[in-house]
């Protein structure tokens, strides 16, 4: 049996993909790292590890491996377009744009080194110039879909919504599974379909907060068809159970169905723009027996404002980073006198389980168990103040005033610069000050807070 040595280069990438597909991703290192040690010199072994570094998350480490092949192969596009993809995960985005010029200095017909800075200028807010870049890498590759999802996500964030969400149907034409489109033998609900006296299937396919988001669509779409069955995430289905349609969790047991449709698909089905959004609040609401069970477990609280908290997200969220922020980050809001806040936080991480633990906060989210007893609190509640999680999105829906804290490169639905929301009328938005630059949006946060109290 030949040694790892003499592995050649796509054998060597063949056994690294099937161990990542397997999960070992420590043995994928292992095997590489032999490779290596045999032969130093190797630049596809040192991509590779990059490679799995960066799936592992381990951005840094997967700088130095990308860097380590640029330094054997100055002139690599490929190490250097990995190296800028791992700088923009460390947030080092004026650093990426550096590199990936530097990659189109070297070769311009690449469609991966446009998107890639596109990326970097998207991470700046320059949209125009994101969008160009995008364009370019679309026009080399015509069936980009990365490149086709991200210039959806800056047409929404501009408020272009017919193009956006048109051009954000190309999220399913990435790899298989990635995004969980159905193949039914119904068809698929398409633009112009008559819906009227049909029998809807509407699925959930991304986050939580999105499905609450897309929620205020269902009335709509249950006034013309004879049924809507509304396929969700289990901890939601509680909560969703007010709308005017039947409500399942993923995987449970369907109604029959004509037209199927995935719920963020509405946005282009429905032909919504800016200008036409429903944002009349509340569309949703807690069951009123749990809103009275909580307002027993709340009434003593003390203080001025009742205030609840939630400060990260789904920890593996591509944007994880940019969407959750550190617990300690928030502690200066403690020192604002008059005020309860209440931990809405389902999932502390344990990087913040120690400051969030001696934090003077009511911990709600330890007693809850679904969504709809997460809304029977904030019912309870002055204010909310969430990063862009579900939460969020939560506090929006019931009508209730909610501070939410949005990175520097905003998500589409928070716009630039605005300081409200068209979607959620009771939301403040603050923002970051530069890239994760939380203090600034959380100083904001802060003074409101003591202007608030002041009145």
């Amino acid at each position: 049996m030949s040694g790892p040595s003499s592995i050649s280069a796509p054998e060597l990438q063949r056994r690294v993909v099937q161990l990542m597909q397997q999960d070992q991703g420590g043995q994928a290192l292992g095997l590489l790292d032999q490779v290596l040690d045999a032969e130093p010199a190797r630049v596809d072994a040192r991509l590779l590890r990059g490679d799995v570094l960066a799936a592992l998350r381990r951005y840094q480490e997967a700088l130095g491996a990308y860097r380590d092949a640029r330094a054997l192969e100055p002139q690599n596009v490929r190490a250097l377009s990995s190296e800028g993809s791992a700088l923009l995960r460390l947030q080092q985005v004026e650093a990426a744009l550096t590199v990936f010029d530097k990659a189109l200095s070297l070769a311009t017909h690449v469609p991966g080194t446009w998107y890639n800075r596109g990326l970097a200028l998207a991470g700046l807010n320059r949209v125009k110039d994101a969008l160009a870049d995008f364009d370019r890498a679309i026009e080399i590759s015509g069936d980009y879909a990365l490149a086709h999802i991200n210039r959806a996500m800056l047409l929404l964030l501009t408020g272009r919504y017919r193009e956006g969400f048109a051009e954000f149907e190309a999220r399913f034409g990435i790899e298989p599974g990635s995004r969980e489109l159905r193949n039914y033998r119904e068809p698929r609900w398409r633009k112009g379909n008559a819906i009227e006296g049909k029998r809807i299937l509407i699925y959930a396919e991304q986050g939580m907060g999105d499905v609450i988001q897309f929620a205020r669509f269902i009335p709509r779409i249950a006034a013309r068809a004879a049924h809507v069955t509304l396929e969700v995430h289990p901890p939601l289905v509680r909560l969703l159970q007010t709308l005017p349609c039947e409500v399942v969790p993923l995987g449970g047991r369907l109604a029959p169905f004509n037209l199927h449709s995935p719920i963020v698909s509405l946005g282009t089905l429905l032909d919504v723009e800016m200008e036409t959004v429903p944002a009349e609040v509340p569309y949703l609401s807690a069951p009123e027996a749990d809103v009275v069970r909580w307002r027993a477990k709340l009434a003593a609280l003390p203080g001025k404002l009742k205030v609840g908290l939630a400060w990260s997200g789904n920890p593996q969220h591509n944007n994880d980073v940019n969407r959750s922020l550190p617990f300690a980050q928030l502690e200066t809001l403690f020192d604002v006198p008059n005020v309860s806040f209440v931990n809405l936080q389902k999932d502390v991480r344990e990087s913040d389980r120690a400051a969030a633990g001696v934090a003077r906060m009511f911990d709600a989210a330890g007693e809850v168990g679904d969504f709809a007893d997460t809304a029977a609190v904030i019912a309870n509640l002055d204010l909310v103040i969430a990063a862009d999680t579900a939460v969020a999105h939560l506090a929006g829906a019931l009508g209730k005033p909610v501070w939410i804290l949005v990175p520097f490169a905003p998500d589409w639905r928070w716009m630039l610069e605005r300081r409200d929301n068209a979607w959620y009328p009771t939301a403040q938005l603050f923002r970051q000050a530069a890239i994760g630059d939380w203090s600034s949006a959380v100083d904001g946060v802060k003074r409101a807070l003591e202007a608030q109290l002041s009145r």
